[in-house]
């Protein structure tokens, strides 16, 4: 009788240690999460202008800037900031949820796309050092665009391999979620920006040669991208172009620094 009570399948074993290692995750992403919220002056910028968009319904076209530059990237930062203070109220801390929240949701999705590689132990482990990993536990601790891209980069990548292994009846969601993770992704880094781009033209030829995606699949995530970023189209429309050429400068600026 015993025996049968202590007796656990294996597969349940994986899953209350994955539970526990997302419960570790979240002690230290969250523990005194607003008394010891990094708030520099990037925070404050961003702060003003989610506050702004509440307070006065001032909806930016635009994200932050590139590190070092004038060049704007996509604003789904902001509305995601946005959508927190609205939900829970506009202060620094609830601003910096999203970051919380996809850094915690990280740890699950890093154990799903290890095992595409590798067993459940060796997941295990490499999803465990993750959660305790000193560099993403404070990335999760305060708010700056770049902080979610763990999140929705390993999405991007999890989502091409099961585009790659599903069957044809069954990559429907996989290529919706794909759209969403680079659209989203392509917003929160410069370098994601250009190398999620480049590595997305050079995985779609090859899913599409070896006959893993119709045409019709790699337009859908090409609309759904574009969609995702279609304000940042709107504000050159409205500026004249304003923000491609504040790229092209800053491209210009640093090559002749170098």
């Amino acid at each position: 009788m015993f025996r049968k009570i202590f007796h656990i399948n294996s597969t349940v074993k994986y899953l209350l240690a994955l539970i526990l290692i997302i419960i570790i995750s979240i002690f230290l992403r969250a523990y005194h999460f607003s008394d010891w919220l990094k708030f520099n002056s990037d925070q404050a910028r961003d702060a003003g202008v989610v506050r702004n968009m509440i307070e006065n319904g001032n909806i930016p076209l635009l994200g932050p800037v590139a590190g070092g530059t004038l060049f704007q990237l996509g604003p789904a930062f902001y509305y995601f900031q946005y959508l927190s203070a609205k939900i829970f109220g506009a202060t620094p801390d609830k601003m910096a949820y999203p970051d919380l929240f996809f850094g915690i949701l990280s740890i699950p999705l890093l154990y799903l796309l290890a095992q595409q590689y590798f067993k459940k132990n060796i997941s295990l482990i490499l999803s465990a050092l993750y959660a305790v990993a000193y560099f993403t536990v404070q990335y999760s601790r305060f708010a700056w665009n770049p902080n979610s891209a763990q999140f929705f980069s390993m999405l991007f990548v999890y989502c091409v391999l099961r585009l790659y292994s599903s069957r044809s009846d069954k990559k429907s969601k996989w290529i919706i979620l794909t759209g969403i993770s680079l659209g989203i992704s392509i917003q929160l880094h410069a370098l994601l920006l250009f190398g999620m781009l480049f590595a997305s033209l050079v995985l779609a030829i090859y899913l599409f040669k070896n006959q893993r995606i119709k045409f019709s699949g790699i337009a859908l995530i090409a609309l759904i991208v574009l969609i995702l970023n279609s304000t940042q189209f709107a504000s050159e429309i409205k500026n004249g172009g304003a923000n491609f050429l504040e790229f092209k400068n800053a491209i210009i600026g640093k090559s002749t620094r170098q």
